[in-house]
Parts: structure tokens; C-alpha cells; sequence
């Protein structure tokens, strides 16, 4: 049982998206350690349950579900750069290299209508 996942972060006003995979049915919780508090908020907009009764093909589903979404949104900035902050403020920080920005006029509601698109293809095909 995994959840595939889209977050928004914020931090100074500027917003970058991320989506990725967790064990965590409540996908909050993958971020609450505190080494995520550089950021002004985090916020889940959606995400997609994954279950098997083996672990491991639950896993692979979600690497090919996550992997899915990062064709459509790669990563297209450098955080620092992106965020105004110095070099290396991010080092260390789990998970966070996927982000990306909206672009080419990409509204929200655009990104989370994909993401959605991709979650009911994702139903029809593993159930």
C-alpha cells in the first residue's frame, strides 16, 4: 500500500511542484520531519493509492506511475536559484530533486486536471 503524490511547495511567495511516492497513507506524514520547516508550507493537492499484497510490486507500480509524471513535468530549475537562496541551502533535504515550475502558461488547475487524468488511468489499470 503506497500513495503517489503531487506537493506544492512555497517559500518566500514562489510556489515549485513535486510529485514522488510514499509508504504513508496519510501523505502528510512523508514530509513532517523538520528539515522540511525551510519551507513556508507544503501542501498535498492529490495523490494516488497504490495496493498490492506484495510489497514490492506496489513499489514498482508507483516508480512507473511517478516516472509517468516526471515525462510530463521534469525539473527546470535550480532551487537556490529559484528560491533566492544561497548555494548548497537545499544539500541534504530528501527527496526534493524533482521539483518543478509551472510553465509555458500552466495554470494549477491545469497540472492537477493531468494529474487526475493520470490517476484514472492508473485505477483502470491496476485496479
Amino acid at each position: 500500500k503506497m500513495n503517489v503524490y503531487l506537493a506544492k511547495f512555497v517559500l518566500d511567495g514562489k510556489l515549485a511542484y513535486k510529485p514522488g511516492f510514499t509508504k504513508w497513507f496519510n501523505v502528510e506524514k512523508r514530509f513532517i520531519d523538520e528539515q522540511y520547516n525551510r519551507f513556508d508550507d507544503i501542501t498535498i493537492l492529490d495523490s494516488i493509492y497504490i495496493e498490492h499484497q506484495d510489497g514490492k510490486i506496489a513499489r514498482e507500480r508507483c516508480l512507473v506511475v511517478e516516472g509517468f509524471l516526471k515525462c510530463f513535468f521534469k525539473k527546470n530549475f535550480r532551487l537556490e536559484s529559484y528560491f533566492n537562496k544561497p548555494d548548497n541551502y537545499f544539500n541534504g533535504l530528501s527527496g526534493i530533486t524533482e521539483m518543478f515550475t509551472l510553465s509555458h502558461g500552466m495554470t494549477e488547475q491545469q497540472l492537477l486536471e493531468i494529474f487526475n487524468n493520470v490517476k484514472k488511468y492508473t485505477k483502470e489499470l491496476y485496479g
